[in-house]
């Protein structure tokens, strides 16, 4: 029975992880954008390693409480890629894009959400133009690890 639940516990991590997903997940949020008004102005991979190792060095606390348990993920097969979003529209439009991102079929993690109101220029004649907010997000998710990585 124990090979039945490592079986069943693999399925389910290929599930929520996916198999060769990234460039799927890239393509429906390019999608999403589109569909929002999004102007996506970055898309930009992050070297994951370089910011944990970051997060470490800068921690005062012990070596014990400072230690980072193995990521399960990455001892199941998969490895952890960061990519930074950087896109500008109106504030309803970015929050409808979230809403929408968030319903996609991915294992993602949100984080270093910034949201900052940009200054719109207005000539004399002409009306008020609408105001834009600049979001910058960082989206984490893991996939099958290539074989030349393992």
């Amino acid at each position: 029975f124990a090979w039945q639940e490592k079986q069943q516990q693999d399925l389910l991590v290929d599930l929520m992880a996916g198999k060769g997903k990234i460039q799927t997940f890239l393509a429906q949020l390019s999608r999403e954008a589109t569909r929002t008004g999004i102007w996506l102005e970055l898309y930009e991979p992050v070297d994951v390693a370089s910011t944990t190792s970051v997060q470490k060095s800068s921690s005062r606390e012990s070596d014990e409480e400072s230690s980072i348990p193995p990521d399960p993920m990455a001892m199941r097969g998969y490895e952890k890629t960061a990519v930074l979003l950087k896109a500008r529209a109106s504030f309803l439009s970015l929050q409808a894009f979230l809403r929408r991102m968030e319903a996609l079929n991915f294992l993602v993690e949100q984080s270093d959400l910034q949201l900052m109101a940009i200054a719109s220029v207005q000539l004399e004649d002409e009306p008020p133009a609408p105001g834009l907010t600049q979001l910058n997000l960082r989206l984490s998710f893991y996939d099958k690890a290539s074989q030349s990585s393992q």
